[in-house]
């Protein structure tokens, strides 16, 4: 994963391609809305952070729009990316002040895949991200948490330790009353939905990351 800056996508066509494309996905969870009544207190409920590692950010050889750049798109709310490629939920915990600091109305939390790949503990990313949704939550932020993509091709032997990132995710989502939008539902079986290498959602599974995270919006 390699890390670099991203430059947000700001052409109208790209925008209206992306809305075009995103459709009617299915998040694998209920449709309700998270910000319906919700007292975003001076957070900014027009402004989304996706905060993530690469998948978030968007790798330069993927044939689309990373996921974020589709969420504007779909909910019309101001959408930054605050993905790092490599990061792991350790990494993510580290800057997520700063991220906060920005005082979103929501927070698209989306870690767990380096923490596979790094034989990190699933216990310990559970923890990091227990962390992130307490303190969205205090601050008035409301966290969506997606669950861990499959891990196929010549990576696949991180995969079953991603199964179980997967699952800490759900447990910490449930516990803390966080929103979970599951990932790993959507793309098990669907395998045409990432890049040859078997990590990073291509133009398709971007398309449904970021369909699944938008319905609950």
């Amino acid at each position: 994963m390699i890390r670099s800056s991203w430059c947000r996508w700001r052409s109208l066509g790209l925008v209206a391609l992306a809305v075009a494309l995103s459709g009617c996905l299915s998040s694998g969870g209920s449709s309700s809305k998270a910000g319906k009544g919700h007292d975003f207190l001076d957070n900014d409920p027009d402004l989304i952070v996706a905060f993530g590692d690469s998948i978030t950010y968007g790798i330069l050889w993927t044939d689309g729009l990373p996921y974020p750049a589709m969420v504007e798109a779909n909910t019309g709310k101001r959408t930054l990316n605050r993905g790092v490629s490599g990061d792991t939920s350790g990494d993510g915990l580290a800057r997520l002040n700063s991220v906060l600091r920005e005082k979103p109305g929501y927070l698209l939390i989306l870690f767990g895949a380096n923490d596979a790949i790094h034989g990190r503990s699933p216990d310990q990313a559970k923890e990091n991200v227990r962390t992130m949704i307490q303190r969205a939550k205090a601050q008035g932020t409301i966290p969506l948490v997606g669950s861990t993509m499959p891990i196929v091709g010549k990576r696949i032997i991180f995969n079953s330790a991603s199964l179980r990132m997967a699952d800490a995710m759900r447990e910490v989502a449930r516990e803390e009353g966080g929103i979970l939008v599951d990932l790993r539902r959507e793309f098990e079986g669907n395998e045409d939905r990432l890049l040859v290498d078997g990590l990073h959602a291509n133009h398709d599974g971007n398309r449904v990351i970021a369909a699944a995270f938008s319905e609950r919006i």
